[in-house]
């Protein structure tokens, strides 16, 4: 699923959702993916204990990766 507007919906309430909605069929979550980079905004509304289960991380924001790419 992609998530576009971070400000609509937070990483972790879809997650949730999504968590909710699966296992009520049965199944369950195995793990989330982080394909490409995030707003580190959006990094700052997800409790740090939460990160691994989303597959978050600080060098994964978008503002780090520019900050390697030109120090």
């Amino acid at each position: 699923m992609n998530l576009i507007d971070t400000d609509a919906v937070s990483m972790t309430d879809l997650y949730d959702s999504v968590t909710i909605d699966v296992e009520a069929q049965g199944c369950a979550v195995q793990r989330a993916e982080v394909v490409g980079l995030v707003p580190e905004a959006m990094l700052a509304t997800v409790p740090r204990h939460r990160w691994a289960e989303l597959d978050l991380h600080e060098d994964r924001t978008i503002e780090a990766r520019l900050e390697a790419a030109f120090a």
